[in-house]
Formats: structure tokens, C-alpha cells, sequence
């Protein structure tokens, strides 16, 4: 039997078409970070517009994306700049109630604290924090990679 190469031997990585997308955004206190991502990725050829949009963030960054990305404002017209955006980058499309599901946050948590609890993290500011953040962010992936029919952007 001849050998196989090493890309012989891998499955078949489902294209766009056969996919969800998902995109995991880690910011801190800017959620114009998201915001510019996400414009980013719709520019592209072709556009790249995830089904589902995720963001892991501190409790303070969590705040922010509350108050400057998720709150109405009159600068949109009463809308939030989330709404705005998904309503310019969506407009048209027959799928557009399926794209850029924004969910709630997903704030880092750091070691348990004496009463057992997980602690959600205000920052990073030690390498401990840094620790738990890496790890947060690590299974936020693995939980999403483990479905074969999901494109993590």
C-alpha cells in the first residue's frame, strides 16, 4: 500500500457554505475593537459575516460594552451601535436574521476566592490573572472548535 502524505490523512475541513461561523473577539475596555473587527471582516473577499459573535472581556470591559456598544443612542437614531452596524452591514440580505448574533459577554474568571467561588476579573493585572485569562479564553475555543461544522474566526 503506498504511503500517505500527512495532509491525505486529515478530514475534510468543511468550507464556509457547509459552516457556522463563529467569531471570538477578546477585548478590554474598547469595544470599538469588536465594532472595527467585525466592519473588517464584512470587507473582506468574499465577506466573511459570522452567524455568531462572541466576546470575552473583564467585568469592566463587559460594562463598557453595555454602555457604548449595546445602549440606544441618538447618534443612531435611537438604535444601539451594534444595531446600527448589523443594519448597515445585513441590509438586504435574505439571511440577515442568522448573522452577527451578538451574546453576552463572556467574562474571564480567575482562581476561586476563599469561599469557593470563581472570581470574575475587573483586569489582568497580575500574571495569575494573565494565567486565568489564557485558560478562559483557551476553552472558550476548544468548546467552539470541537463541533466539526464550525469556522472560528
Amino acid at each position: 500500500m503506498p504511503r500517505r502524505s500527512r495532509s491525505q490523512l486529515r478530514p475534510p475541513v468543511p468550507g464556509p457554505a457547509t459552516c457556522a461561523t463563529v467569531l471570538i473577539a477578546v477585548t478590554g475596555e474598547s469595544p470599538a475593537v469588536l465594532t472595527e473587527t467585525v466592519w473588517a471582516l464584512a470587507r473582506e473577499n468574499p465577506p466573511v459575516l459570522p452567524a455568531r459573535v462572541i466576546v470575552v472581556t473583564t467585568t469592566v470591559g463587559a460594562a463598557r460594552l453595555q454602555a457604548e456598544l449595546l445602549a440606544p443612542s441618538p447618534a443612531f437614531a435611537g438604535r444601539s451601535p451594534w444595531q446600527a452596524l448589523r443594519d448597515t452591514l445585513l441590509a438586504g440580505r435574505a439571511d440577515a436574521d442568522r448573522l452577527l448574533a451578538l451574546e453576552d459577554a463572556r467574562v474571564i474568571t480567575g482562581p476561586a476566592g476563599p469561599d469557593g467561588c470563581a472570581r470574575r476579573l475587573d483586569d489582568l493585572r497580575t500574571r495569575a490573572d494573565n494565567d486565568a485569562a489564557a485558560d478562559f479564553i483557551l476553552e472558550q475555543v476548544r468548546a467552539i472548535t470541537a463541533n466539526a461544522d464550525t469556522r472560528l474566526v
